[in-house]
């Protein structure tokens, strides 16, 4: 894995988000691992990011090497994405990445929203992904599940929500070699991303249903 390549997305996706980013959400991004825990908020001490609206950290976390642990966020419409690349051996306690933004306006409701992830890893190693959103605004908070996946197979999922006020969306990966057993460096990753969905993509969504309504009643007719 060439972290020049994972960091080359991440700087366009800070450039065009950066605009769009909220003074008031909080983005904040946490990776553990045993008793290791670093914690980086957007543009504070550890983010090596230097665009408001991403967090970026990499280095050593406990027996793992971080290759990378990136964040983008913007709140208009809202979306978030994380990217979590590892490198460890066989036998090494999970490592938990998640990425969390707070202070989100509700606006009209019910809201809804999508998440979908991926990623991949050496055979015999575990991995999870999942997606929140927490009408509590807590940092990290898991209220309500906006889908989840086992592996590193491809999942997404949609789901409408009715919140109130402020709320925070946070998405948690998690890679265990724990039951590994193959020697050597050895690597993972995990890409999620989770949002609303822009107007225009949601119009023409109710576009497709009302064609797909009204082919149905002509060929009823017929």
């Amino acid at each position: 894995m060439k972290l020049q390549r994972l960091l080359a997305p991440l700087a366009a996706a800070a450039a065009l988000l950066g605009g769009a980013q909220s003074a008031q959400a909080a983005l904040i991004l946490q990776v553990s691992s045993g008793s290791t825990t670093y914690t980086v908020a957007d543009n504070g001490i550890g983010d090596l990011s230097g665009f408001a609206g991403s967090v970026l950290f990499f280095g050593s976390v406990g027996t793992w090497e971080l290759t990378i642990a990136s964040g983008t966020s913007a709140t208009d419409p809202f979306s978030m994405h994380l990217t979590a690349g590892v490198t460890g051996t066989a036998g090494d306690a999970p490592i938990t990445i998640k990425l969390t933004q707070t202070d989100l306006v509700a606006g009209s409701q019910p809201i809804s929203f999508f998440a979908n992830g991926s990623g991949s890893g050496e055979a015999g190693s575990a991995a999870s992904w999942s997606a929140w959103i927490d009408d509590s605004n807590a940092a990290f908070g898991q209220g309500q599940q906006v889908e989840s996946s086992t592996g590193y197979t491809s999942s997404a999922d949609t789901i409408a929500a009715t919140l109130n006020g402020t709320y925070s969306a946070t998405i948690v990966t998690t890679v265990d070699f724990t039951r590994m057993t193959q020697g050597g460096l050895r690597g993972a990753s995990l890409d999620v991303s989770m949002g609303v969905p822009e107007p225009t993509s949601l119009a023409l969504v109710g576009l497709g249903l009302l064609g797909a309504g009204i082919a149905r009643r002509r060929k009823a007719k017929a």
